[in-house]
């Protein structure tokens, strides 16, 4: 696990997610995407496709499971390019495509 900052978060269920951010452990920013289940502790689920820190997430059940949206945000750490698409991942039965 990665001190970051510029994360995104957002629920599924019970558990807060935490996806992305920058550091400075490398130069672009973070794919990582870890969960949190109170009681459970922390889980690893699979990184978003692009990196991004200092962007919004939201989680939308589909009748796929659920999805999450990020959008906004920057590719490298210290600032730009910045992202400008509205993204979507993660349908499955669990948080990003989690069994």
């Amino acid at each position: 696990v990665y001190k970051r900052q510029g994360i995104a978060a957002t629920t599924y269920n019970t558990s807060a997610l935490f996806l992305g951010g920058e550091s400075a452990a490398q130069t672009l920013a973070h794919r990582e995407v870890e969960g949190h289940e109170p009681g459970a502790g922390g889980m690893s689920l699979p990184d978003m496709p692009e990196g991004s820190h200092g962007f919004g997430a939201a989680t939308r059940m589909e009748e796929g499971g659920p999805a999450i949206y990020t959008t906004g945000g920057v590719i490298t750490r210290g600032g730009g390019p910045a992202w400008e698409d509205l993204v979507r991942f993660g349908v499955g039965k669990g948080p990003c495509g989690a069994e």
